[in-house]
């Protein structure tokens, strides 16, 4: 290989494939919550939840994209729902009539970069 070529090859940035982040800040309804990485949960199974005290999700590091992007909506659907922990029966339609509103304003109007980061995790499959 000539020496100028290689000095060029050592000179180039390596090059990797770009790997979304969820997004630092999601809005859900009148709320601001801080989405934050941790290495691992007291439950070795858990990969996520919501701190409704401090507007915080916490998801666990080091997940493939699509199922970070996963367990982000299922903790964005507890904060929707503000469930913390409860088991109210409701229908499907009920479910459906609850949360359609608030998933349209959460994924798109209130944080379009999160609808952004859930399609290219979708791609990613």
């Amino acid at each position: 290989m000539q020496p100028l070529l290689i000095l060029l090859l050592l000179g180039l940035p390596a090059f990797h494939t770009y790997r979304p982040q969820p997004p630092a800040l999601v809005r859900v309804e009148n709320l601001t919550y801080r989405v934050t990485l941790v290495a691992r949960f007291t439950d070795p199974n858990q990969v996520g939840e919501v701190d409704y005290s401090a507007h915080v999700i916490r998801l666990r590091a080091g997940l493939r994209l699509e199922d970070e992007a996963e367990d982000l909506m299922h903790e964005l659907l507890h904060a929707m729902l503000k469930d913390e922990g409860t088991r109210e029966e409701m229908t499907g339609h009920d479910f459906i009539y609850l949360v359609a509103p608030k998933l349209i304003s959460t994924l798109y109007a209130e944080n379009p970069q999160l609808g952004k980061y859930m399609d290219r995790a979708a791609r990613s499959r």
